[in-house]
């Protein structure tokens, strides 16, 4: 049994006291004569026995019920087992969480200034052994002053808490295994990945939560434009999406849309309790190639995710490449003379990967078979949010479309139907595909037949575009619109197949090009990876980079990286980026428009509760602080968290006796 307030135990000499009066009581007593005393004296006699009884069991009550009550102020407690001992060999590693979340606040600041406080007390009172220091950035310090002036540095930023991420830094850190390792981690333990911890012998961890009062967030979560088919209007629809993640429902809140740093409109928005608000607003860009679009409302303590930024490039020319097997012409005839497309074609046997990586239209015409290369690159070609359409050769190799199809997610080929000249029947003009494309609906030309088709197995995955007689698809889009794919079920080289002599046949294709096209749109999450996949803008040259913000107040040199079929934008760990717009720029003085926002994990205000880092904490012996205690100054961080306290026993007992005695002078 230890105390950690040992010095009130000397007030139990204050005990003797009612001892000392209970065995010297001078009283005097005064002596009556009767003249028979026989009887008087045998009641006397008992009297006497009980009133000594009686008051041996107050003074009982009495020095029990005091000194109950002077141990109850110096606060017994026992150790745990388990946890480290002082003669044990330990290495200290204190960790600060300073993502965004901690700028959150109570009644004794914000989060993080809490944190940074108790990081220096913890360094402080481990000071005579070896202490590193670790954030989230994973910067390491072993000395206690050199940790000080660190840990005043310390900001919230964009970097999110990875518990695997932290335990692999200090496994790596902690080469010896002779020591004991215990860390500290101060954290409002935002809901996340806890299933790396383990119970390694060696290493014994101390969870610090911060809680903030009434947690609540409204932010900005997504944006982004409804583009449709390319033409010279500026008129845009913007999209957004606004997340109240309050526990109660707001009004009048105020957004405002900045377009180049001027401001272009003004919202005022209505949102419930832990709802999501889908709305969008028209705009009007101007004629400028590059368009910095920044969308802002106002909401405290948490601000970081009360902006959101996003670049457009306007596209001044399209890239589209032909796969072919026997002839490209058809497509050739479309493409090959309009200014405004750059057209490329290569036969199968002759693929050139390298000039299709930048290519925004890929047509795979009339192909017997796919290979796994190919394959592989289209699927990351489709990945990447560009253009595909697939017009399969009528004896082709079915098995190598089938497993593309199934990477991509759509219908397999079952089987081929012969027909006397089917005749291409419906456009289906209601499909967003078609939106705004005809004033009437379109008559198609009676040449438009075709005498052979693949039929799919399920065709919930597809919309149609075009439909045979039958309704069997003839022309038909992934619903999943981020996968731009197109799937044409027969080829162009049948002599009976005349689709490509429609003049619808021409719209599809430009349809295709265009759809979802008229800008680039140049928006990233700041996270934690290095590598932000660029589609570089068709002139651009990727030589000799600059990446500055538009305030002036950033500038470095930007490295690239290349893969088979992509291409971006390279960033060192140690490099922070803020949330902003910048300008990427080339040894030619083009410029590409970039945005980066603030990743949103850490707007989402979900934390584990006391039951599931208690859960924690009994699977994995794991010690759970209350960061009020810790700054208390009567009690030490080696014995905050890891003992059993006795306190309130002892407040229970010496009540228990304060009510023992009282029963004793009232009934007996």
């Amino acid at each position: 049994m230890q105390f950690t307030n040992p010095t009130f135990l000397f007030a139990l000499f204050f005990l003797l006291i009612p001892i000392v009066i209970h065995f010297f009581n001078f009283r005097k007593f005064k002596k009556i004569e009767f003249s028979q005393v026989k009887f008087l004296q045998q009641v006397k006699q008992q009297s006497t026995s009980q009133n000594k009884i009686k008051h041996i069991l107050i003074l009982i009550s009495r020095l029990l019920a005091l000194g109950f009550l002077i141990l109850a102020f110096a606060q017994p407690f026992r150790q745990k087992d388990g946890r480290i001992q002082s003669k044990d060999k330990i290495k200290t590693y204190i960790y600060i969480d300073h993502s965004f979340s901690m700028q959150a606040e109570n009644t004794n600041g914000s989060l993080i200034d809490q944190a940074k406080e108790i990081a220096l007390k913890i360094a402080k009172e481990y000071a005579s052994s070896e202490v590193c220091f670790i954030s989230n950035t994973f910067f390491c310090q072993d000395e206690y002053q050199a940790i000080q002036d660190y840990v005043q540095t310390i900001s919230c930023n964009a970097s999110h808490f990875d518990f695997q991420k932290l335990r692999a830094k200090v496994k790596a850190h902690h080469l010896d295994q002779s020591a004991t390792a215990q860390v500290f981690v101060l954290s409002d333990f935002q809901t996340s990945d806890y299933s790396s911890i383990q119970s390694d012998s060696n290493m014994l961890w101390n969870f610090i939560r911060l809680s903030a009062e009434n947690p609540s967030n409204v932010y900005i979560d997504t944006c982004f434009i409804s583009q449709s088919f390319y033409s010279d209007y500026n008129a845009e629809q913007l999209n957004f999406t606004l997340i109240n993640d309050c526990s109660e429902p707001l009004e009048n809140i105020e957004l405002s849309v900045k377009i180049n740093q001027k401001k272009r409109a003004l919202m005022n928005l209505s949102i419930q309790s832990h709802a999501q608000l889908d709305t969008s607003i028209e705009l009007t860009t101007d004629q400028s190639a590059q368009q910095f679009i920044e969308l802002s409302i106002e909401d405290a303590p948490l601000s970081f995710d009360d902006h959101y930024y996003l670049a457009l490039s306007q596209q001044t020319h399209s890239k589209v490449a032909c796969i072919y097997q026997n002839s490209e012409r058809h497509i050739k005839e479309v493409f090959a003379s309009d200014l405004q497309v750059k057209f490329i074609s290569m036969p199968y046997n002759q693929i050139n990967y390298d000039s299709l990586v930048d290519q925004d239209f890929i047509i795979l015409k009339n192909l017997t078979e796919l290979s796994t290369g190919l394959q592989k690159f289209i699927l990351r070609h489709v990945e990447l949010h560009k253009k595909l359409l697939v017009i399969p050769a009528m004896n082709s190799n079915v098995k190598t479309y089938n497993d593309l199809y199934a990477s991509m997610g759509v219908s397999s080929i079952t089987k081929k139907e012969e027909t006397e000249s089917m005749q291409i029947e419906k456009v289906h003009a209601r499909s967003s595909f078609f939106y705004g494309m005809f004033d009437l609906m379109p008559k198609l030309s009676k040449y438009a037949r075709v005498d052979q088709y693949f039929k799919y197995s399920n065709q919930t995955n597809l919309e149609p575009l075009l439909s045979l007689q039958n309704k069997d698809v003839f022309l038909a889009r992934h619903i999943d619109l981020d996968k731009q794919v197109y799937l044409m079920s027969s080829d162009l080289a049948n002599k009976n197949n005349t689709f490509h002599n429609s003049n619808l046949f021409v719209a599809a294709l430009y349809r295709m090009l265009y759809l979802n096209a008229k800008e680039k749109v140049y928006d990233f999450s700041i996270n934690d990876q290095s590598g932000y996949p660029l589609n570089f803008a068709n002139t651009f040259t990727i030589s000799n980079l600059k990446l500055k913000n538009l305030e002036g107040t950033f500038d470095m040199v930007a490295q690239t990286y290349q893969t088979l079929n992509e291409h971006g934008l390279h960033m060192s760990d140690q490099i922070q980026l803020d949330a902003g717009h910048y300008i990427l720029e080339n040894s030619n003085e083009e410029q590409l428009p970039l945005s980066f926002n603030y990743s949103r994990k850490e707007s989402v205000q979900e934390f584990l509760d006391s039951d599931q880092l208690n859960r924690l904490a009994d699977q994995f012996n794991i010690r759970i602080i209350d960061a009020n205690q810790i700054t208390s100054e009567n009690q030490s961080l080696q014995e905050v968290g890891q003992t059993i306290s006795y306190w309130w026993i002892c407040i229970l007992l010496a009540l228990l006796f304060l009510i023992f005695e009282t029963l004793i002078i009232k009934f007996w």
